[in-house]
């Protein structure tokens, strides 16, 4: 069976067909044959023993006249018959020889050569006996003429009558042989016949049922596994790849198919899970960003609030100097008025002093803190600008 499904599509159906050609074939040349024996048997019947038949018939008929005409001689006494009797026994023995040579060409076994050969001996002999009745008849001896045929004349005839039914008889003979074998020829062509076709008939319905078998079932089970590889069956099974012949050859491909369908399948579920791990990850940034952002904006917030804060301390500072300045001023004219106050202004010179360095301190530090916050904004501000860089990325 593997020989047969590793073979050719082509060469199953010409195997297929070949055999049923062989046996057409064959039993084209039986029938032909048959046919043939029958017409070699039509044509014995007819073209060789039916004309035998006519032809001795014919001579048997031109011998009886020649006897008729001849006795008709021997019993005439008026020269005028006698002479009109020459004439018909001149014109039957013309027939006769045209006979004789028309039947001789039929001649076709030794057999009927022999009869054949006996028969013109006789009639040889019978002429001979014939020619002197005749001369005694001419001679009006007609009783001695008369005598002589029906001892010795009469005994030749009845030899040549003989030897023609005999070739009469041989000639039907042959014609039933021939026409039996016609028969016979005819019977065999018939049950010939009938075998062929019971055979044809076999054969084609075993040659049907394996072409079914090894090639309709299996392009069917692979039609319905390509529908459902067609409807996203990828894990069907497919049928046939071992054979060797073209459904083979299409199981292959359609397995090709089938596994670059896998394999697209697996591409596609990376694809969408990589896919899925971007979004999660872009998310992520997402949420980082917007929590950095508000990070940010609370520290940027804190640093502005610091920064009020630090204005409204410099104010104070700075109202706080004025105040000051205006005391010491104050302090300067009072100098004159109050020495008393001496040692009372200088304590208050020493605190305001102290003042003073303590609010250039502060005032220091303000500005030490503003420059660490701006600072801090421009960070803040790169760090932004590359999360948004890496966001859109």
């Amino acid at each position: 069976m593997s020989v047969i499904n590793n073979a050719k599509i082509s060469s199953k159906l010409t195997a297929a067909f070949g055999i049923l050609l062989v046996i057409i074939i064959v039993n084209a040349g039986v029938i032909f044959k048959l046919i043939s024996e029958m017409d070699k048997a039509t044509n014995e019947i007819t073209e060789n023993w039916l004309p035998s038949v006519i032809a001795v018939n014919a001579l048997k008929n031109s011998i009886l006249d020649f006897r008729r005409y001849e006795l008709g001689h021997i019993l005439s006494q008026d020269a005028a018959d006698i002479s009109a009797m020459d004439r018909e026994i001149d014109k039957v023995r013309a027939v006769l020889a045209d006979d004789q040579k028309a039947y001789e060409v039929l001649i076709s076994s030794a057999e009927e050569q022999g009869i054949y050969n006996g028969y013109k001996e006789h009639l040889r002999r019978y002429f001979e006996i014939s020619n002197r009745s005749l001369e005694m008849s001419r001679s009006n001896q007609n009783v001695e003429a008369y005598k002589i045929q029906v001892t010795d004349g009469r005994k030749l005839f009845d030899d040549i009558i003989q030897d023609l039914d005999r070739l009469v008889k041989l000639n039907n003979d042959s014609a039933g042989v021939a026409s039996k074998h016609q028969e016979d020829m005819a019977g065999l062509a018939r049950i010939g016949l009938g075998v062929a076709v019971v055979i044809f008939i076999v054969l084609a319905i075993g040659l049907g049922s394996l072409m079914n078998r090894i090639l309709a079932v299996p392009i069917a089970d692979m039609t319905h596994a390509m529908k459902r590889l067609a409807n996203g069956d990828l894990s069907v099974e497919i049928p046939a790849r071992g054979r060797g012949d073209e459904i083979g050859q299409m199981a292959q491909a359609v397995e090709v198919f089938r596994e670059n369908a896998q394999r697209a399948e697996r591409f596609a579920a990376e694809d969408k899970r990589q896919q899925a791990e971007r979004d999660r990850r872009v998310e992520a940034l997402r949420t980082l960003t917007t929590d950095f952002d508000t990070t940010v904006s609370g520290v940027l917030d804190v640093v502005s609030r610091a920064a009020g804060t630090m204005e409204t301390t410099a104010r104070s500072m700075t109202s706080t100097a004025q105040q000051s300045n205006q005391q010491a001023t104050e302090v300067a004219s009072a100098t004159e008025e109050a020495s008393a106050s001496v040692q009372t202004v200088a304590s208050a010179s020493e605190e305001l002093s102290s003042s003073i360095n303590e609010i250039g301190r502060q005032v220091e530090q303000s500005i030490l803190i503003s420059r660490a916050a701006s600072q801090d904004a421009e960070r803040t501000t790169t760090i932004v600008q590359s999360l948004a860089d890496a966001s859109g990325r």
